[in-house]
Protein backbone atom coordinates (compact mmCIF):
# COMPACT_ATOMS: atom_id res chain seq x y z
CA UNK A 1 0.00 0.00 0.00
CA UNK A 2 1.46 3.03 -0.62
CA UNK A 3 0.36 6.68 0.67
CA UNK A 4 1.95 9.92 -1.20
CA UNK A 5 1.76 11.65 2.37
CA UNK A 6 5.31 12.88 2.09
CA UNK A 7 4.34 16.21 0.12
CA UNK A 8 1.67 16.87 2.95
CA UNK A 9 3.32 16.31 5.88
CA UNK A 10 5.53 19.07 3.82
CA UNK A 11 2.38 21.17 3.51
CA UNK A 12 1.05 20.82 6.99
CA UNK A 13 4.43 21.35 8.81
CA UNK A 14 5.22 24.91 6.63
CA UNK A 15 1.38 25.84 7.41
CA UNK A 16 2.81 25.53 11.33
CA UNK A 17 5.52 27.74 10.50
CA UNK A 18 8.15 24.78 11.38
CA UNK A 19 11.27 23.93 10.02
CA UNK A 20 12.40 20.23 9.54
CA UNK A 21 14.73 20.70 12.55
CA UNK A 22 11.88 21.90 14.91
CA UNK A 23 9.56 19.36 13.05
CA UNK A 24 11.75 16.55 13.72
CA UNK A 25 12.91 18.18 17.44
CA UNK A 26 8.99 17.68 18.37
CA UNK A 27 8.72 14.06 17.29
CA UNK A 28 12.25 12.74 18.53
CA UNK A 29 13.59 11.88 15.48
CA UNK A 30 16.66 12.82 13.01
CA UNK A 31 16.62 15.96 10.84
CA UNK A 32 17.61 13.64 8.17
CA UNK A 33 14.62 11.24 9.18
CA UNK A 34 11.82 13.59 7.99
CA UNK A 35 13.84 14.79 4.89
CA UNK A 36 13.42 11.45 3.69
CA UNK A 37 9.60 11.53 3.81
CA UNK A 38 8.97 14.52 2.22
CA UNK A 39 11.24 13.66 -0.27
CA UNK A 40 9.32 10.29 -0.75
CA UNK A 41 12.24 8.28 0.08
CA UNK A 42 10.34 6.38 3.05
CA UNK A 43 7.54 6.61 4.95
CA UNK A 44 6.94 7.27 8.43
CA UNK A 45 6.41 3.74 10.42
CA UNK A 46 2.84 3.50 12.40
CA UNK A 47 4.72 4.09 15.42
CA UNK A 48 4.84 7.36 15.20
CA UNK A 49 1.93 8.64 13.15
CA UNK A 50 -0.10 9.44 16.55
CA UNK A 51 2.98 11.60 17.33
CA UNK A 52 3.08 13.37 13.76
CA UNK A 53 -0.71 13.87 13.79
CA UNK A 54 -0.42 15.60 17.19
CA UNK A 55 2.39 17.80 16.28
CA UNK A 56 0.61 18.71 13.11
CA UNK A 57 -2.75 19.39 14.65
CA UNK A 58 -4.84 16.99 11.94
CA UNK A 59 -6.25 12.91 12.49
CA UNK A 60 -4.95 10.01 10.95
CA UNK A 61 -7.88 10.29 8.17
CA UNK A 62 -6.79 13.62 7.09
CA UNK A 63 -3.04 12.51 6.94
CA UNK A 64 -3.73 9.31 4.86
CA UNK A 65 -6.25 10.08 2.57
CA UNK A 66 -8.48 7.02 4.22
CA UNK A 67 -11.41 7.48 3.49
CA UNK A 68 -12.99 8.55 0.27
CA UNK A 69 -14.54 11.68 0.05
CA UNK A 70 -17.41 11.51 -1.79
CA UNK A 71 -18.30 7.75 -0.29
CA UNK A 72 -16.67 7.95 3.28
CA UNK A 73 -16.21 4.47 3.46
CA UNK A 74 -12.24 3.36 3.90
CA UNK A 75 -9.90 3.75 0.58
CA UNK A 76 -9.59 0.05 -1.21
CA UNK A 77 -5.72 0.30 -0.99
CA UNK A 78 -6.08 0.36 3.00
CA UNK A 79 -8.91 -2.06 3.23
CA UNK A 80 -6.86 -4.45 1.46
CA UNK A 81 -3.53 -3.70 2.89
CA UNK A 82 -5.50 -4.29 6.33
CA UNK A 83 -6.99 -7.81 5.90
CA UNK A 84 -3.67 -8.90 4.15
CA UNK A 85 -1.78 -7.68 7.44
CA UNK A 86 -1.19 -10.16 10.46
CA UNK A 87 -3.03 -9.84 13.42
CA UNK A 88 -0.42 -7.49 15.26
CA UNK A 89 0.06 -5.03 12.34
CA UNK A 90 -4.09 -4.66 12.22
CA UNK A 91 -3.66 -3.62 15.96
CA UNK A 92 -1.32 -1.50 15.75
CA UNK A 93 -2.93 0.41 12.84
CA UNK A 94 -6.31 0.57 14.73
CA UNK A 95 -4.62 1.88 17.59
CA UNK A 96 -3.51 4.68 16.00
CA UNK A 97 -6.46 5.15 14.18
CA UNK A 98 -7.86 5.28 17.69
CA UNK A 99 -10.23 2.22 17.08
CA UNK A 100 -11.05 -1.19 18.45
CA UNK A 101 -9.67 -3.56 16.00
CA UNK A 102 -11.87 -5.39 13.71
CA UNK A 103 -12.02 -8.82 12.44
CA UNK A 104 -11.18 -8.77 8.53
CA UNK A 105 -14.40 -10.02 6.25
CA UNK A 106 -12.63 -13.92 5.76
CA UNK A 107 -14.55 -13.67 1.72
CA UNK A 108 -12.56 -10.63 0.96
CA UNK A 109 -9.41 -11.21 -0.93
CA UNK A 110 -7.40 -8.21 -1.42
CA UNK A 111 -6.69 -6.51 -5.26
CA UNK A 112 -2.93 -6.75 -5.62
CA UNK A 113 -1.79 -3.97 -8.14
CA UNK A 114 -0.01 -5.60 -11.17
CA UNK A 115 2.61 -4.56 -13.96
CA UNK A 116 3.46 -6.71 -16.94
CA UNK A 117 6.60 -6.87 -18.02
CA UNK A 118 8.81 -8.00 -20.76
CA UNK A 119 11.06 -11.12 -19.42
CA UNK A 120 14.07 -12.21 -21.43
CA UNK A 121 15.69 -15.34 -21.58
CA UNK A 122 18.95 -14.62 -23.36
CA UNK A 123 22.16 -13.02 -20.87
CA UNK A 124 22.55 -16.11 -19.17
CA UNK A 125 24.82 -16.59 -15.76
CA UNK A 126 26.42 -19.60 -17.08
CA UNK A 127 29.10 -20.82 -19.29
CA UNK A 128 29.00 -18.83 -22.40
CA UNK A 129 27.24 -15.90 -23.70
CA UNK A 130 24.05 -16.16 -25.89
CA UNK A 131 22.64 -14.88 -28.64
CA UNK A 132 20.78 -11.81 -27.88
CA UNK A 133 17.82 -12.47 -29.89
CA UNK A 134 16.73 -15.65 -27.42
CA UNK A 135 12.89 -15.69 -26.77
CA UNK A 136 10.85 -13.13 -24.35
CA UNK A 137 7.63 -13.47 -22.64
CA UNK A 138 5.07 -11.11 -20.93
CA UNK A 139 5.03 -11.75 -16.98
CA UNK A 140 2.87 -10.16 -14.79
CA UNK A 141 4.36 -9.34 -11.23
CA UNK A 142 2.71 -7.79 -8.21
CA UNK A 143 4.09 -4.14 -8.05
CA UNK A 144 5.33 -4.38 -5.03
CA UNK A 145 7.66 -6.94 -6.24
CA UNK A 146 9.33 -4.50 -9.08
CA UNK A 147 12.00 -2.04 -8.38
CA UNK A 148 11.33 1.32 -9.16
CA UNK A 149 12.85 2.56 -12.62
CA UNK A 150 13.40 -1.76 -14.27
CA UNK A 151 12.55 -1.53 -18.02
CA UNK A 152 12.44 -5.16 -18.47
CA UNK A 153 13.53 -8.26 -16.34
CA UNK A 154 15.94 -11.07 -17.63
CA UNK A 155 15.79 -14.82 -16.86
CA UNK A 156 18.96 -16.34 -14.98
CA UNK A 157 20.15 -19.72 -16.23
CA UNK A 158 23.44 -21.23 -14.48
CA UNK A 159 25.50 -20.93 -11.13
CA UNK A 160 28.23 -18.17 -12.21
CA UNK A 161 26.47 -15.95 -9.87
CA UNK A 162 25.44 -18.01 -7.31
CA UNK A 163 24.85 -17.31 -3.96
CA UNK A 164 23.70 -13.78 -4.72
CA UNK A 165 21.61 -15.10 -8.12
CA UNK A 166 20.05 -18.66 -7.89
CA UNK A 167 19.67 -20.72 -11.59
CA UNK A 168 16.26 -19.61 -12.39
CA UNK A 169 16.10 -16.00 -10.73
CA UNK A 170 14.30 -13.02 -12.72
CA UNK A 171 15.89 -10.00 -12.60
CA UNK A 172 15.14 -6.57 -12.80
CA UNK A 173 16.99 -4.57 -15.19
CA UNK A 174 17.09 -0.71 -15.64
CA UNK A 175 18.08 0.00 -19.18
CA UNK A 176 21.71 2.48 -18.56
CA UNK A 177 25.08 2.99 -20.24
CA UNK A 178 26.98 3.34 -17.14
CA UNK A 179 27.35 1.29 -14.28
CA UNK A 180 29.65 1.67 -11.23
CA UNK A 181 32.28 -0.93 -9.93
CA UNK A 182 30.80 -3.87 -7.96
CA UNK A 183 27.19 -3.06 -9.50
CA UNK A 184 25.31 -6.46 -11.07
CA UNK A 185 24.74 -5.73 -14.65
CA UNK A 186 23.44 -7.26 -18.42
CA UNK A 187 26.29 -6.91 -20.44
CA UNK A 188 26.71 -7.31 -24.62
CA UNK A 189 29.88 -8.55 -25.49
CA UNK A 190 30.03 -9.18 -29.59
CA UNK A 191 26.89 -10.71 -30.20
CA UNK A 192 26.22 -12.33 -26.66
CA UNK A 193 25.06 -11.21 -23.39
CA UNK A 194 25.69 -11.87 -19.57
CA UNK A 195 24.84 -11.19 -16.14
CA UNK A 196 28.06 -10.07 -14.52
CA UNK A 197 29.35 -7.55 -11.81
CA UNK A 198 31.27 -5.19 -13.20
CA UNK A 199 34.69 -3.67 -11.75
CA UNK A 200 37.17 -1.43 -14.05
CA UNK A 201 40.83 -1.65 -13.33
CA UNK A 202 42.58 1.34 -14.77
CA UNK A 203 42.01 1.14 -18.91
CA UNK A 204 40.30 -2.72 -18.33
CA UNK A 205 37.03 -3.49 -17.77
CA UNK A 206 36.76 -7.33 -16.01
CA UNK A 207 33.28 -9.18 -15.63
CA UNK A 208 33.55 -11.32 -13.12
CA UNK A 209 30.96 -13.88 -11.66
CA UNK A 210 30.05 -14.30 -8.08
CA UNK A 211 30.69 -18.09 -7.96
CA UNK A 212 34.73 -17.95 -6.94
CA UNK A 213 34.75 -21.60 -8.76
CA UNK A 214 34.41 -19.04 -12.14
CA UNK A 215 37.56 -17.18 -13.39
CA UNK A 216 36.92 -13.62 -14.37
CA UNK A 217 36.42 -12.47 -18.09
CA UNK A 218 39.14 -9.66 -18.78
CA UNK A 219 37.54 -8.22 -21.80
CA UNK A 220 39.93 -8.13 -24.70
CA UNK A 221 40.84 -4.60 -26.45
CA UNK A 222 39.39 -6.03 -29.72
CA UNK A 223 35.89 -7.03 -28.04
CA UNK A 224 32.76 -5.19 -28.57
CA UNK A 225 31.29 -4.31 -24.93
CA UNK A 226 27.68 -2.75 -24.40
CA UNK A 227 26.14 -1.94 -20.85
CA UNK A 228 22.47 -3.07 -21.49
CA UNK A 229 21.71 -1.85 -18.19
CA UNK A 230 22.23 -2.32 -14.26
CA UNK A 231 20.16 -5.33 -11.97
CA UNK A 232 17.97 -3.69 -9.56
CA UNK A 233 16.29 -6.19 -8.08
CA UNK A 234 15.45 -9.77 -8.54
CA UNK A 235 12.71 -12.68 -7.41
Amino acid sequence: MKYEIGSKIRRLREAKKLSQKEFASLLGVSNSRVSNWEMGINRPDVDILSTICDVLGVSADTLLDLRSSETGEWSAPLVSAYASAIRPTQEAACAVLGIPHVEPNPLYKPEVATCDMLVYSFPAAAGIALSAEDDYEHIQFPESEVPTGADFGVRIRGDRMQPTIQDGTIVFVRKQPEIQNGQIGIFMIDDGALCKRFYRRGEQIILQSDNPKYNEIEVGEYQRLFIVGKVLGYR
